[in-house]
């Protein structure tokens, strides 16, 4: 059951939960996939059980990304997977990486309508 009009699987959009495999690819390409439904109620991403590997990915408006009980996200040490983001004036230039500071695991900007859950909502 789902709050929003259509729903899909991370496995159903290339998903590997072996805690080894980079996911960091499925889960943007799954949320820009997603991202189309937003004016139809929006979507959810389903994570099922499992250790899923992943660097840094961005959340789209009326999306939800539901995380089965057993499921863990795992952030990848591999630099390369974690986005930098344009430093903001207060932060100073260079503080994390060159040029900008490095994304959080999940994040978003100007977003709306959005919700992160390990259970369905009543």
């Amino acid at each position: 059951m789902s709050c929003r009009g259509f729903s899909a699987s991370i496995t159903d959009l290339g998903g590997i939960s072996d805690g080894k495999s980079s996911n960091t690819k499925a889960f943007q390409d799954a949320v820009n996939h997603l991202s189309q439904y937003a004016s139809d109620g929006g979507a959810e991403l389903y994570v099922p059980a499992g250790q899923w590997l992943t660097g840094s990915f961005s959340l789209t408006s009326d999306f939800t990304l539901y995380l089965h009980k057993d499921a863990v996200l795992l952030a990848s040490q591999d630099m390369k997977e974690w986005l930098v983001l344009k430093a903001l004036p207060s932060y100073g230039q260079g503080r994390d990486a060159a040029g900008g500071m490095f994304a959080s695991l999940i994040f978003g900007i100007n977003l709306t309508d959005v919700i992160v859950t390990d259970r369905f909502l009543n």
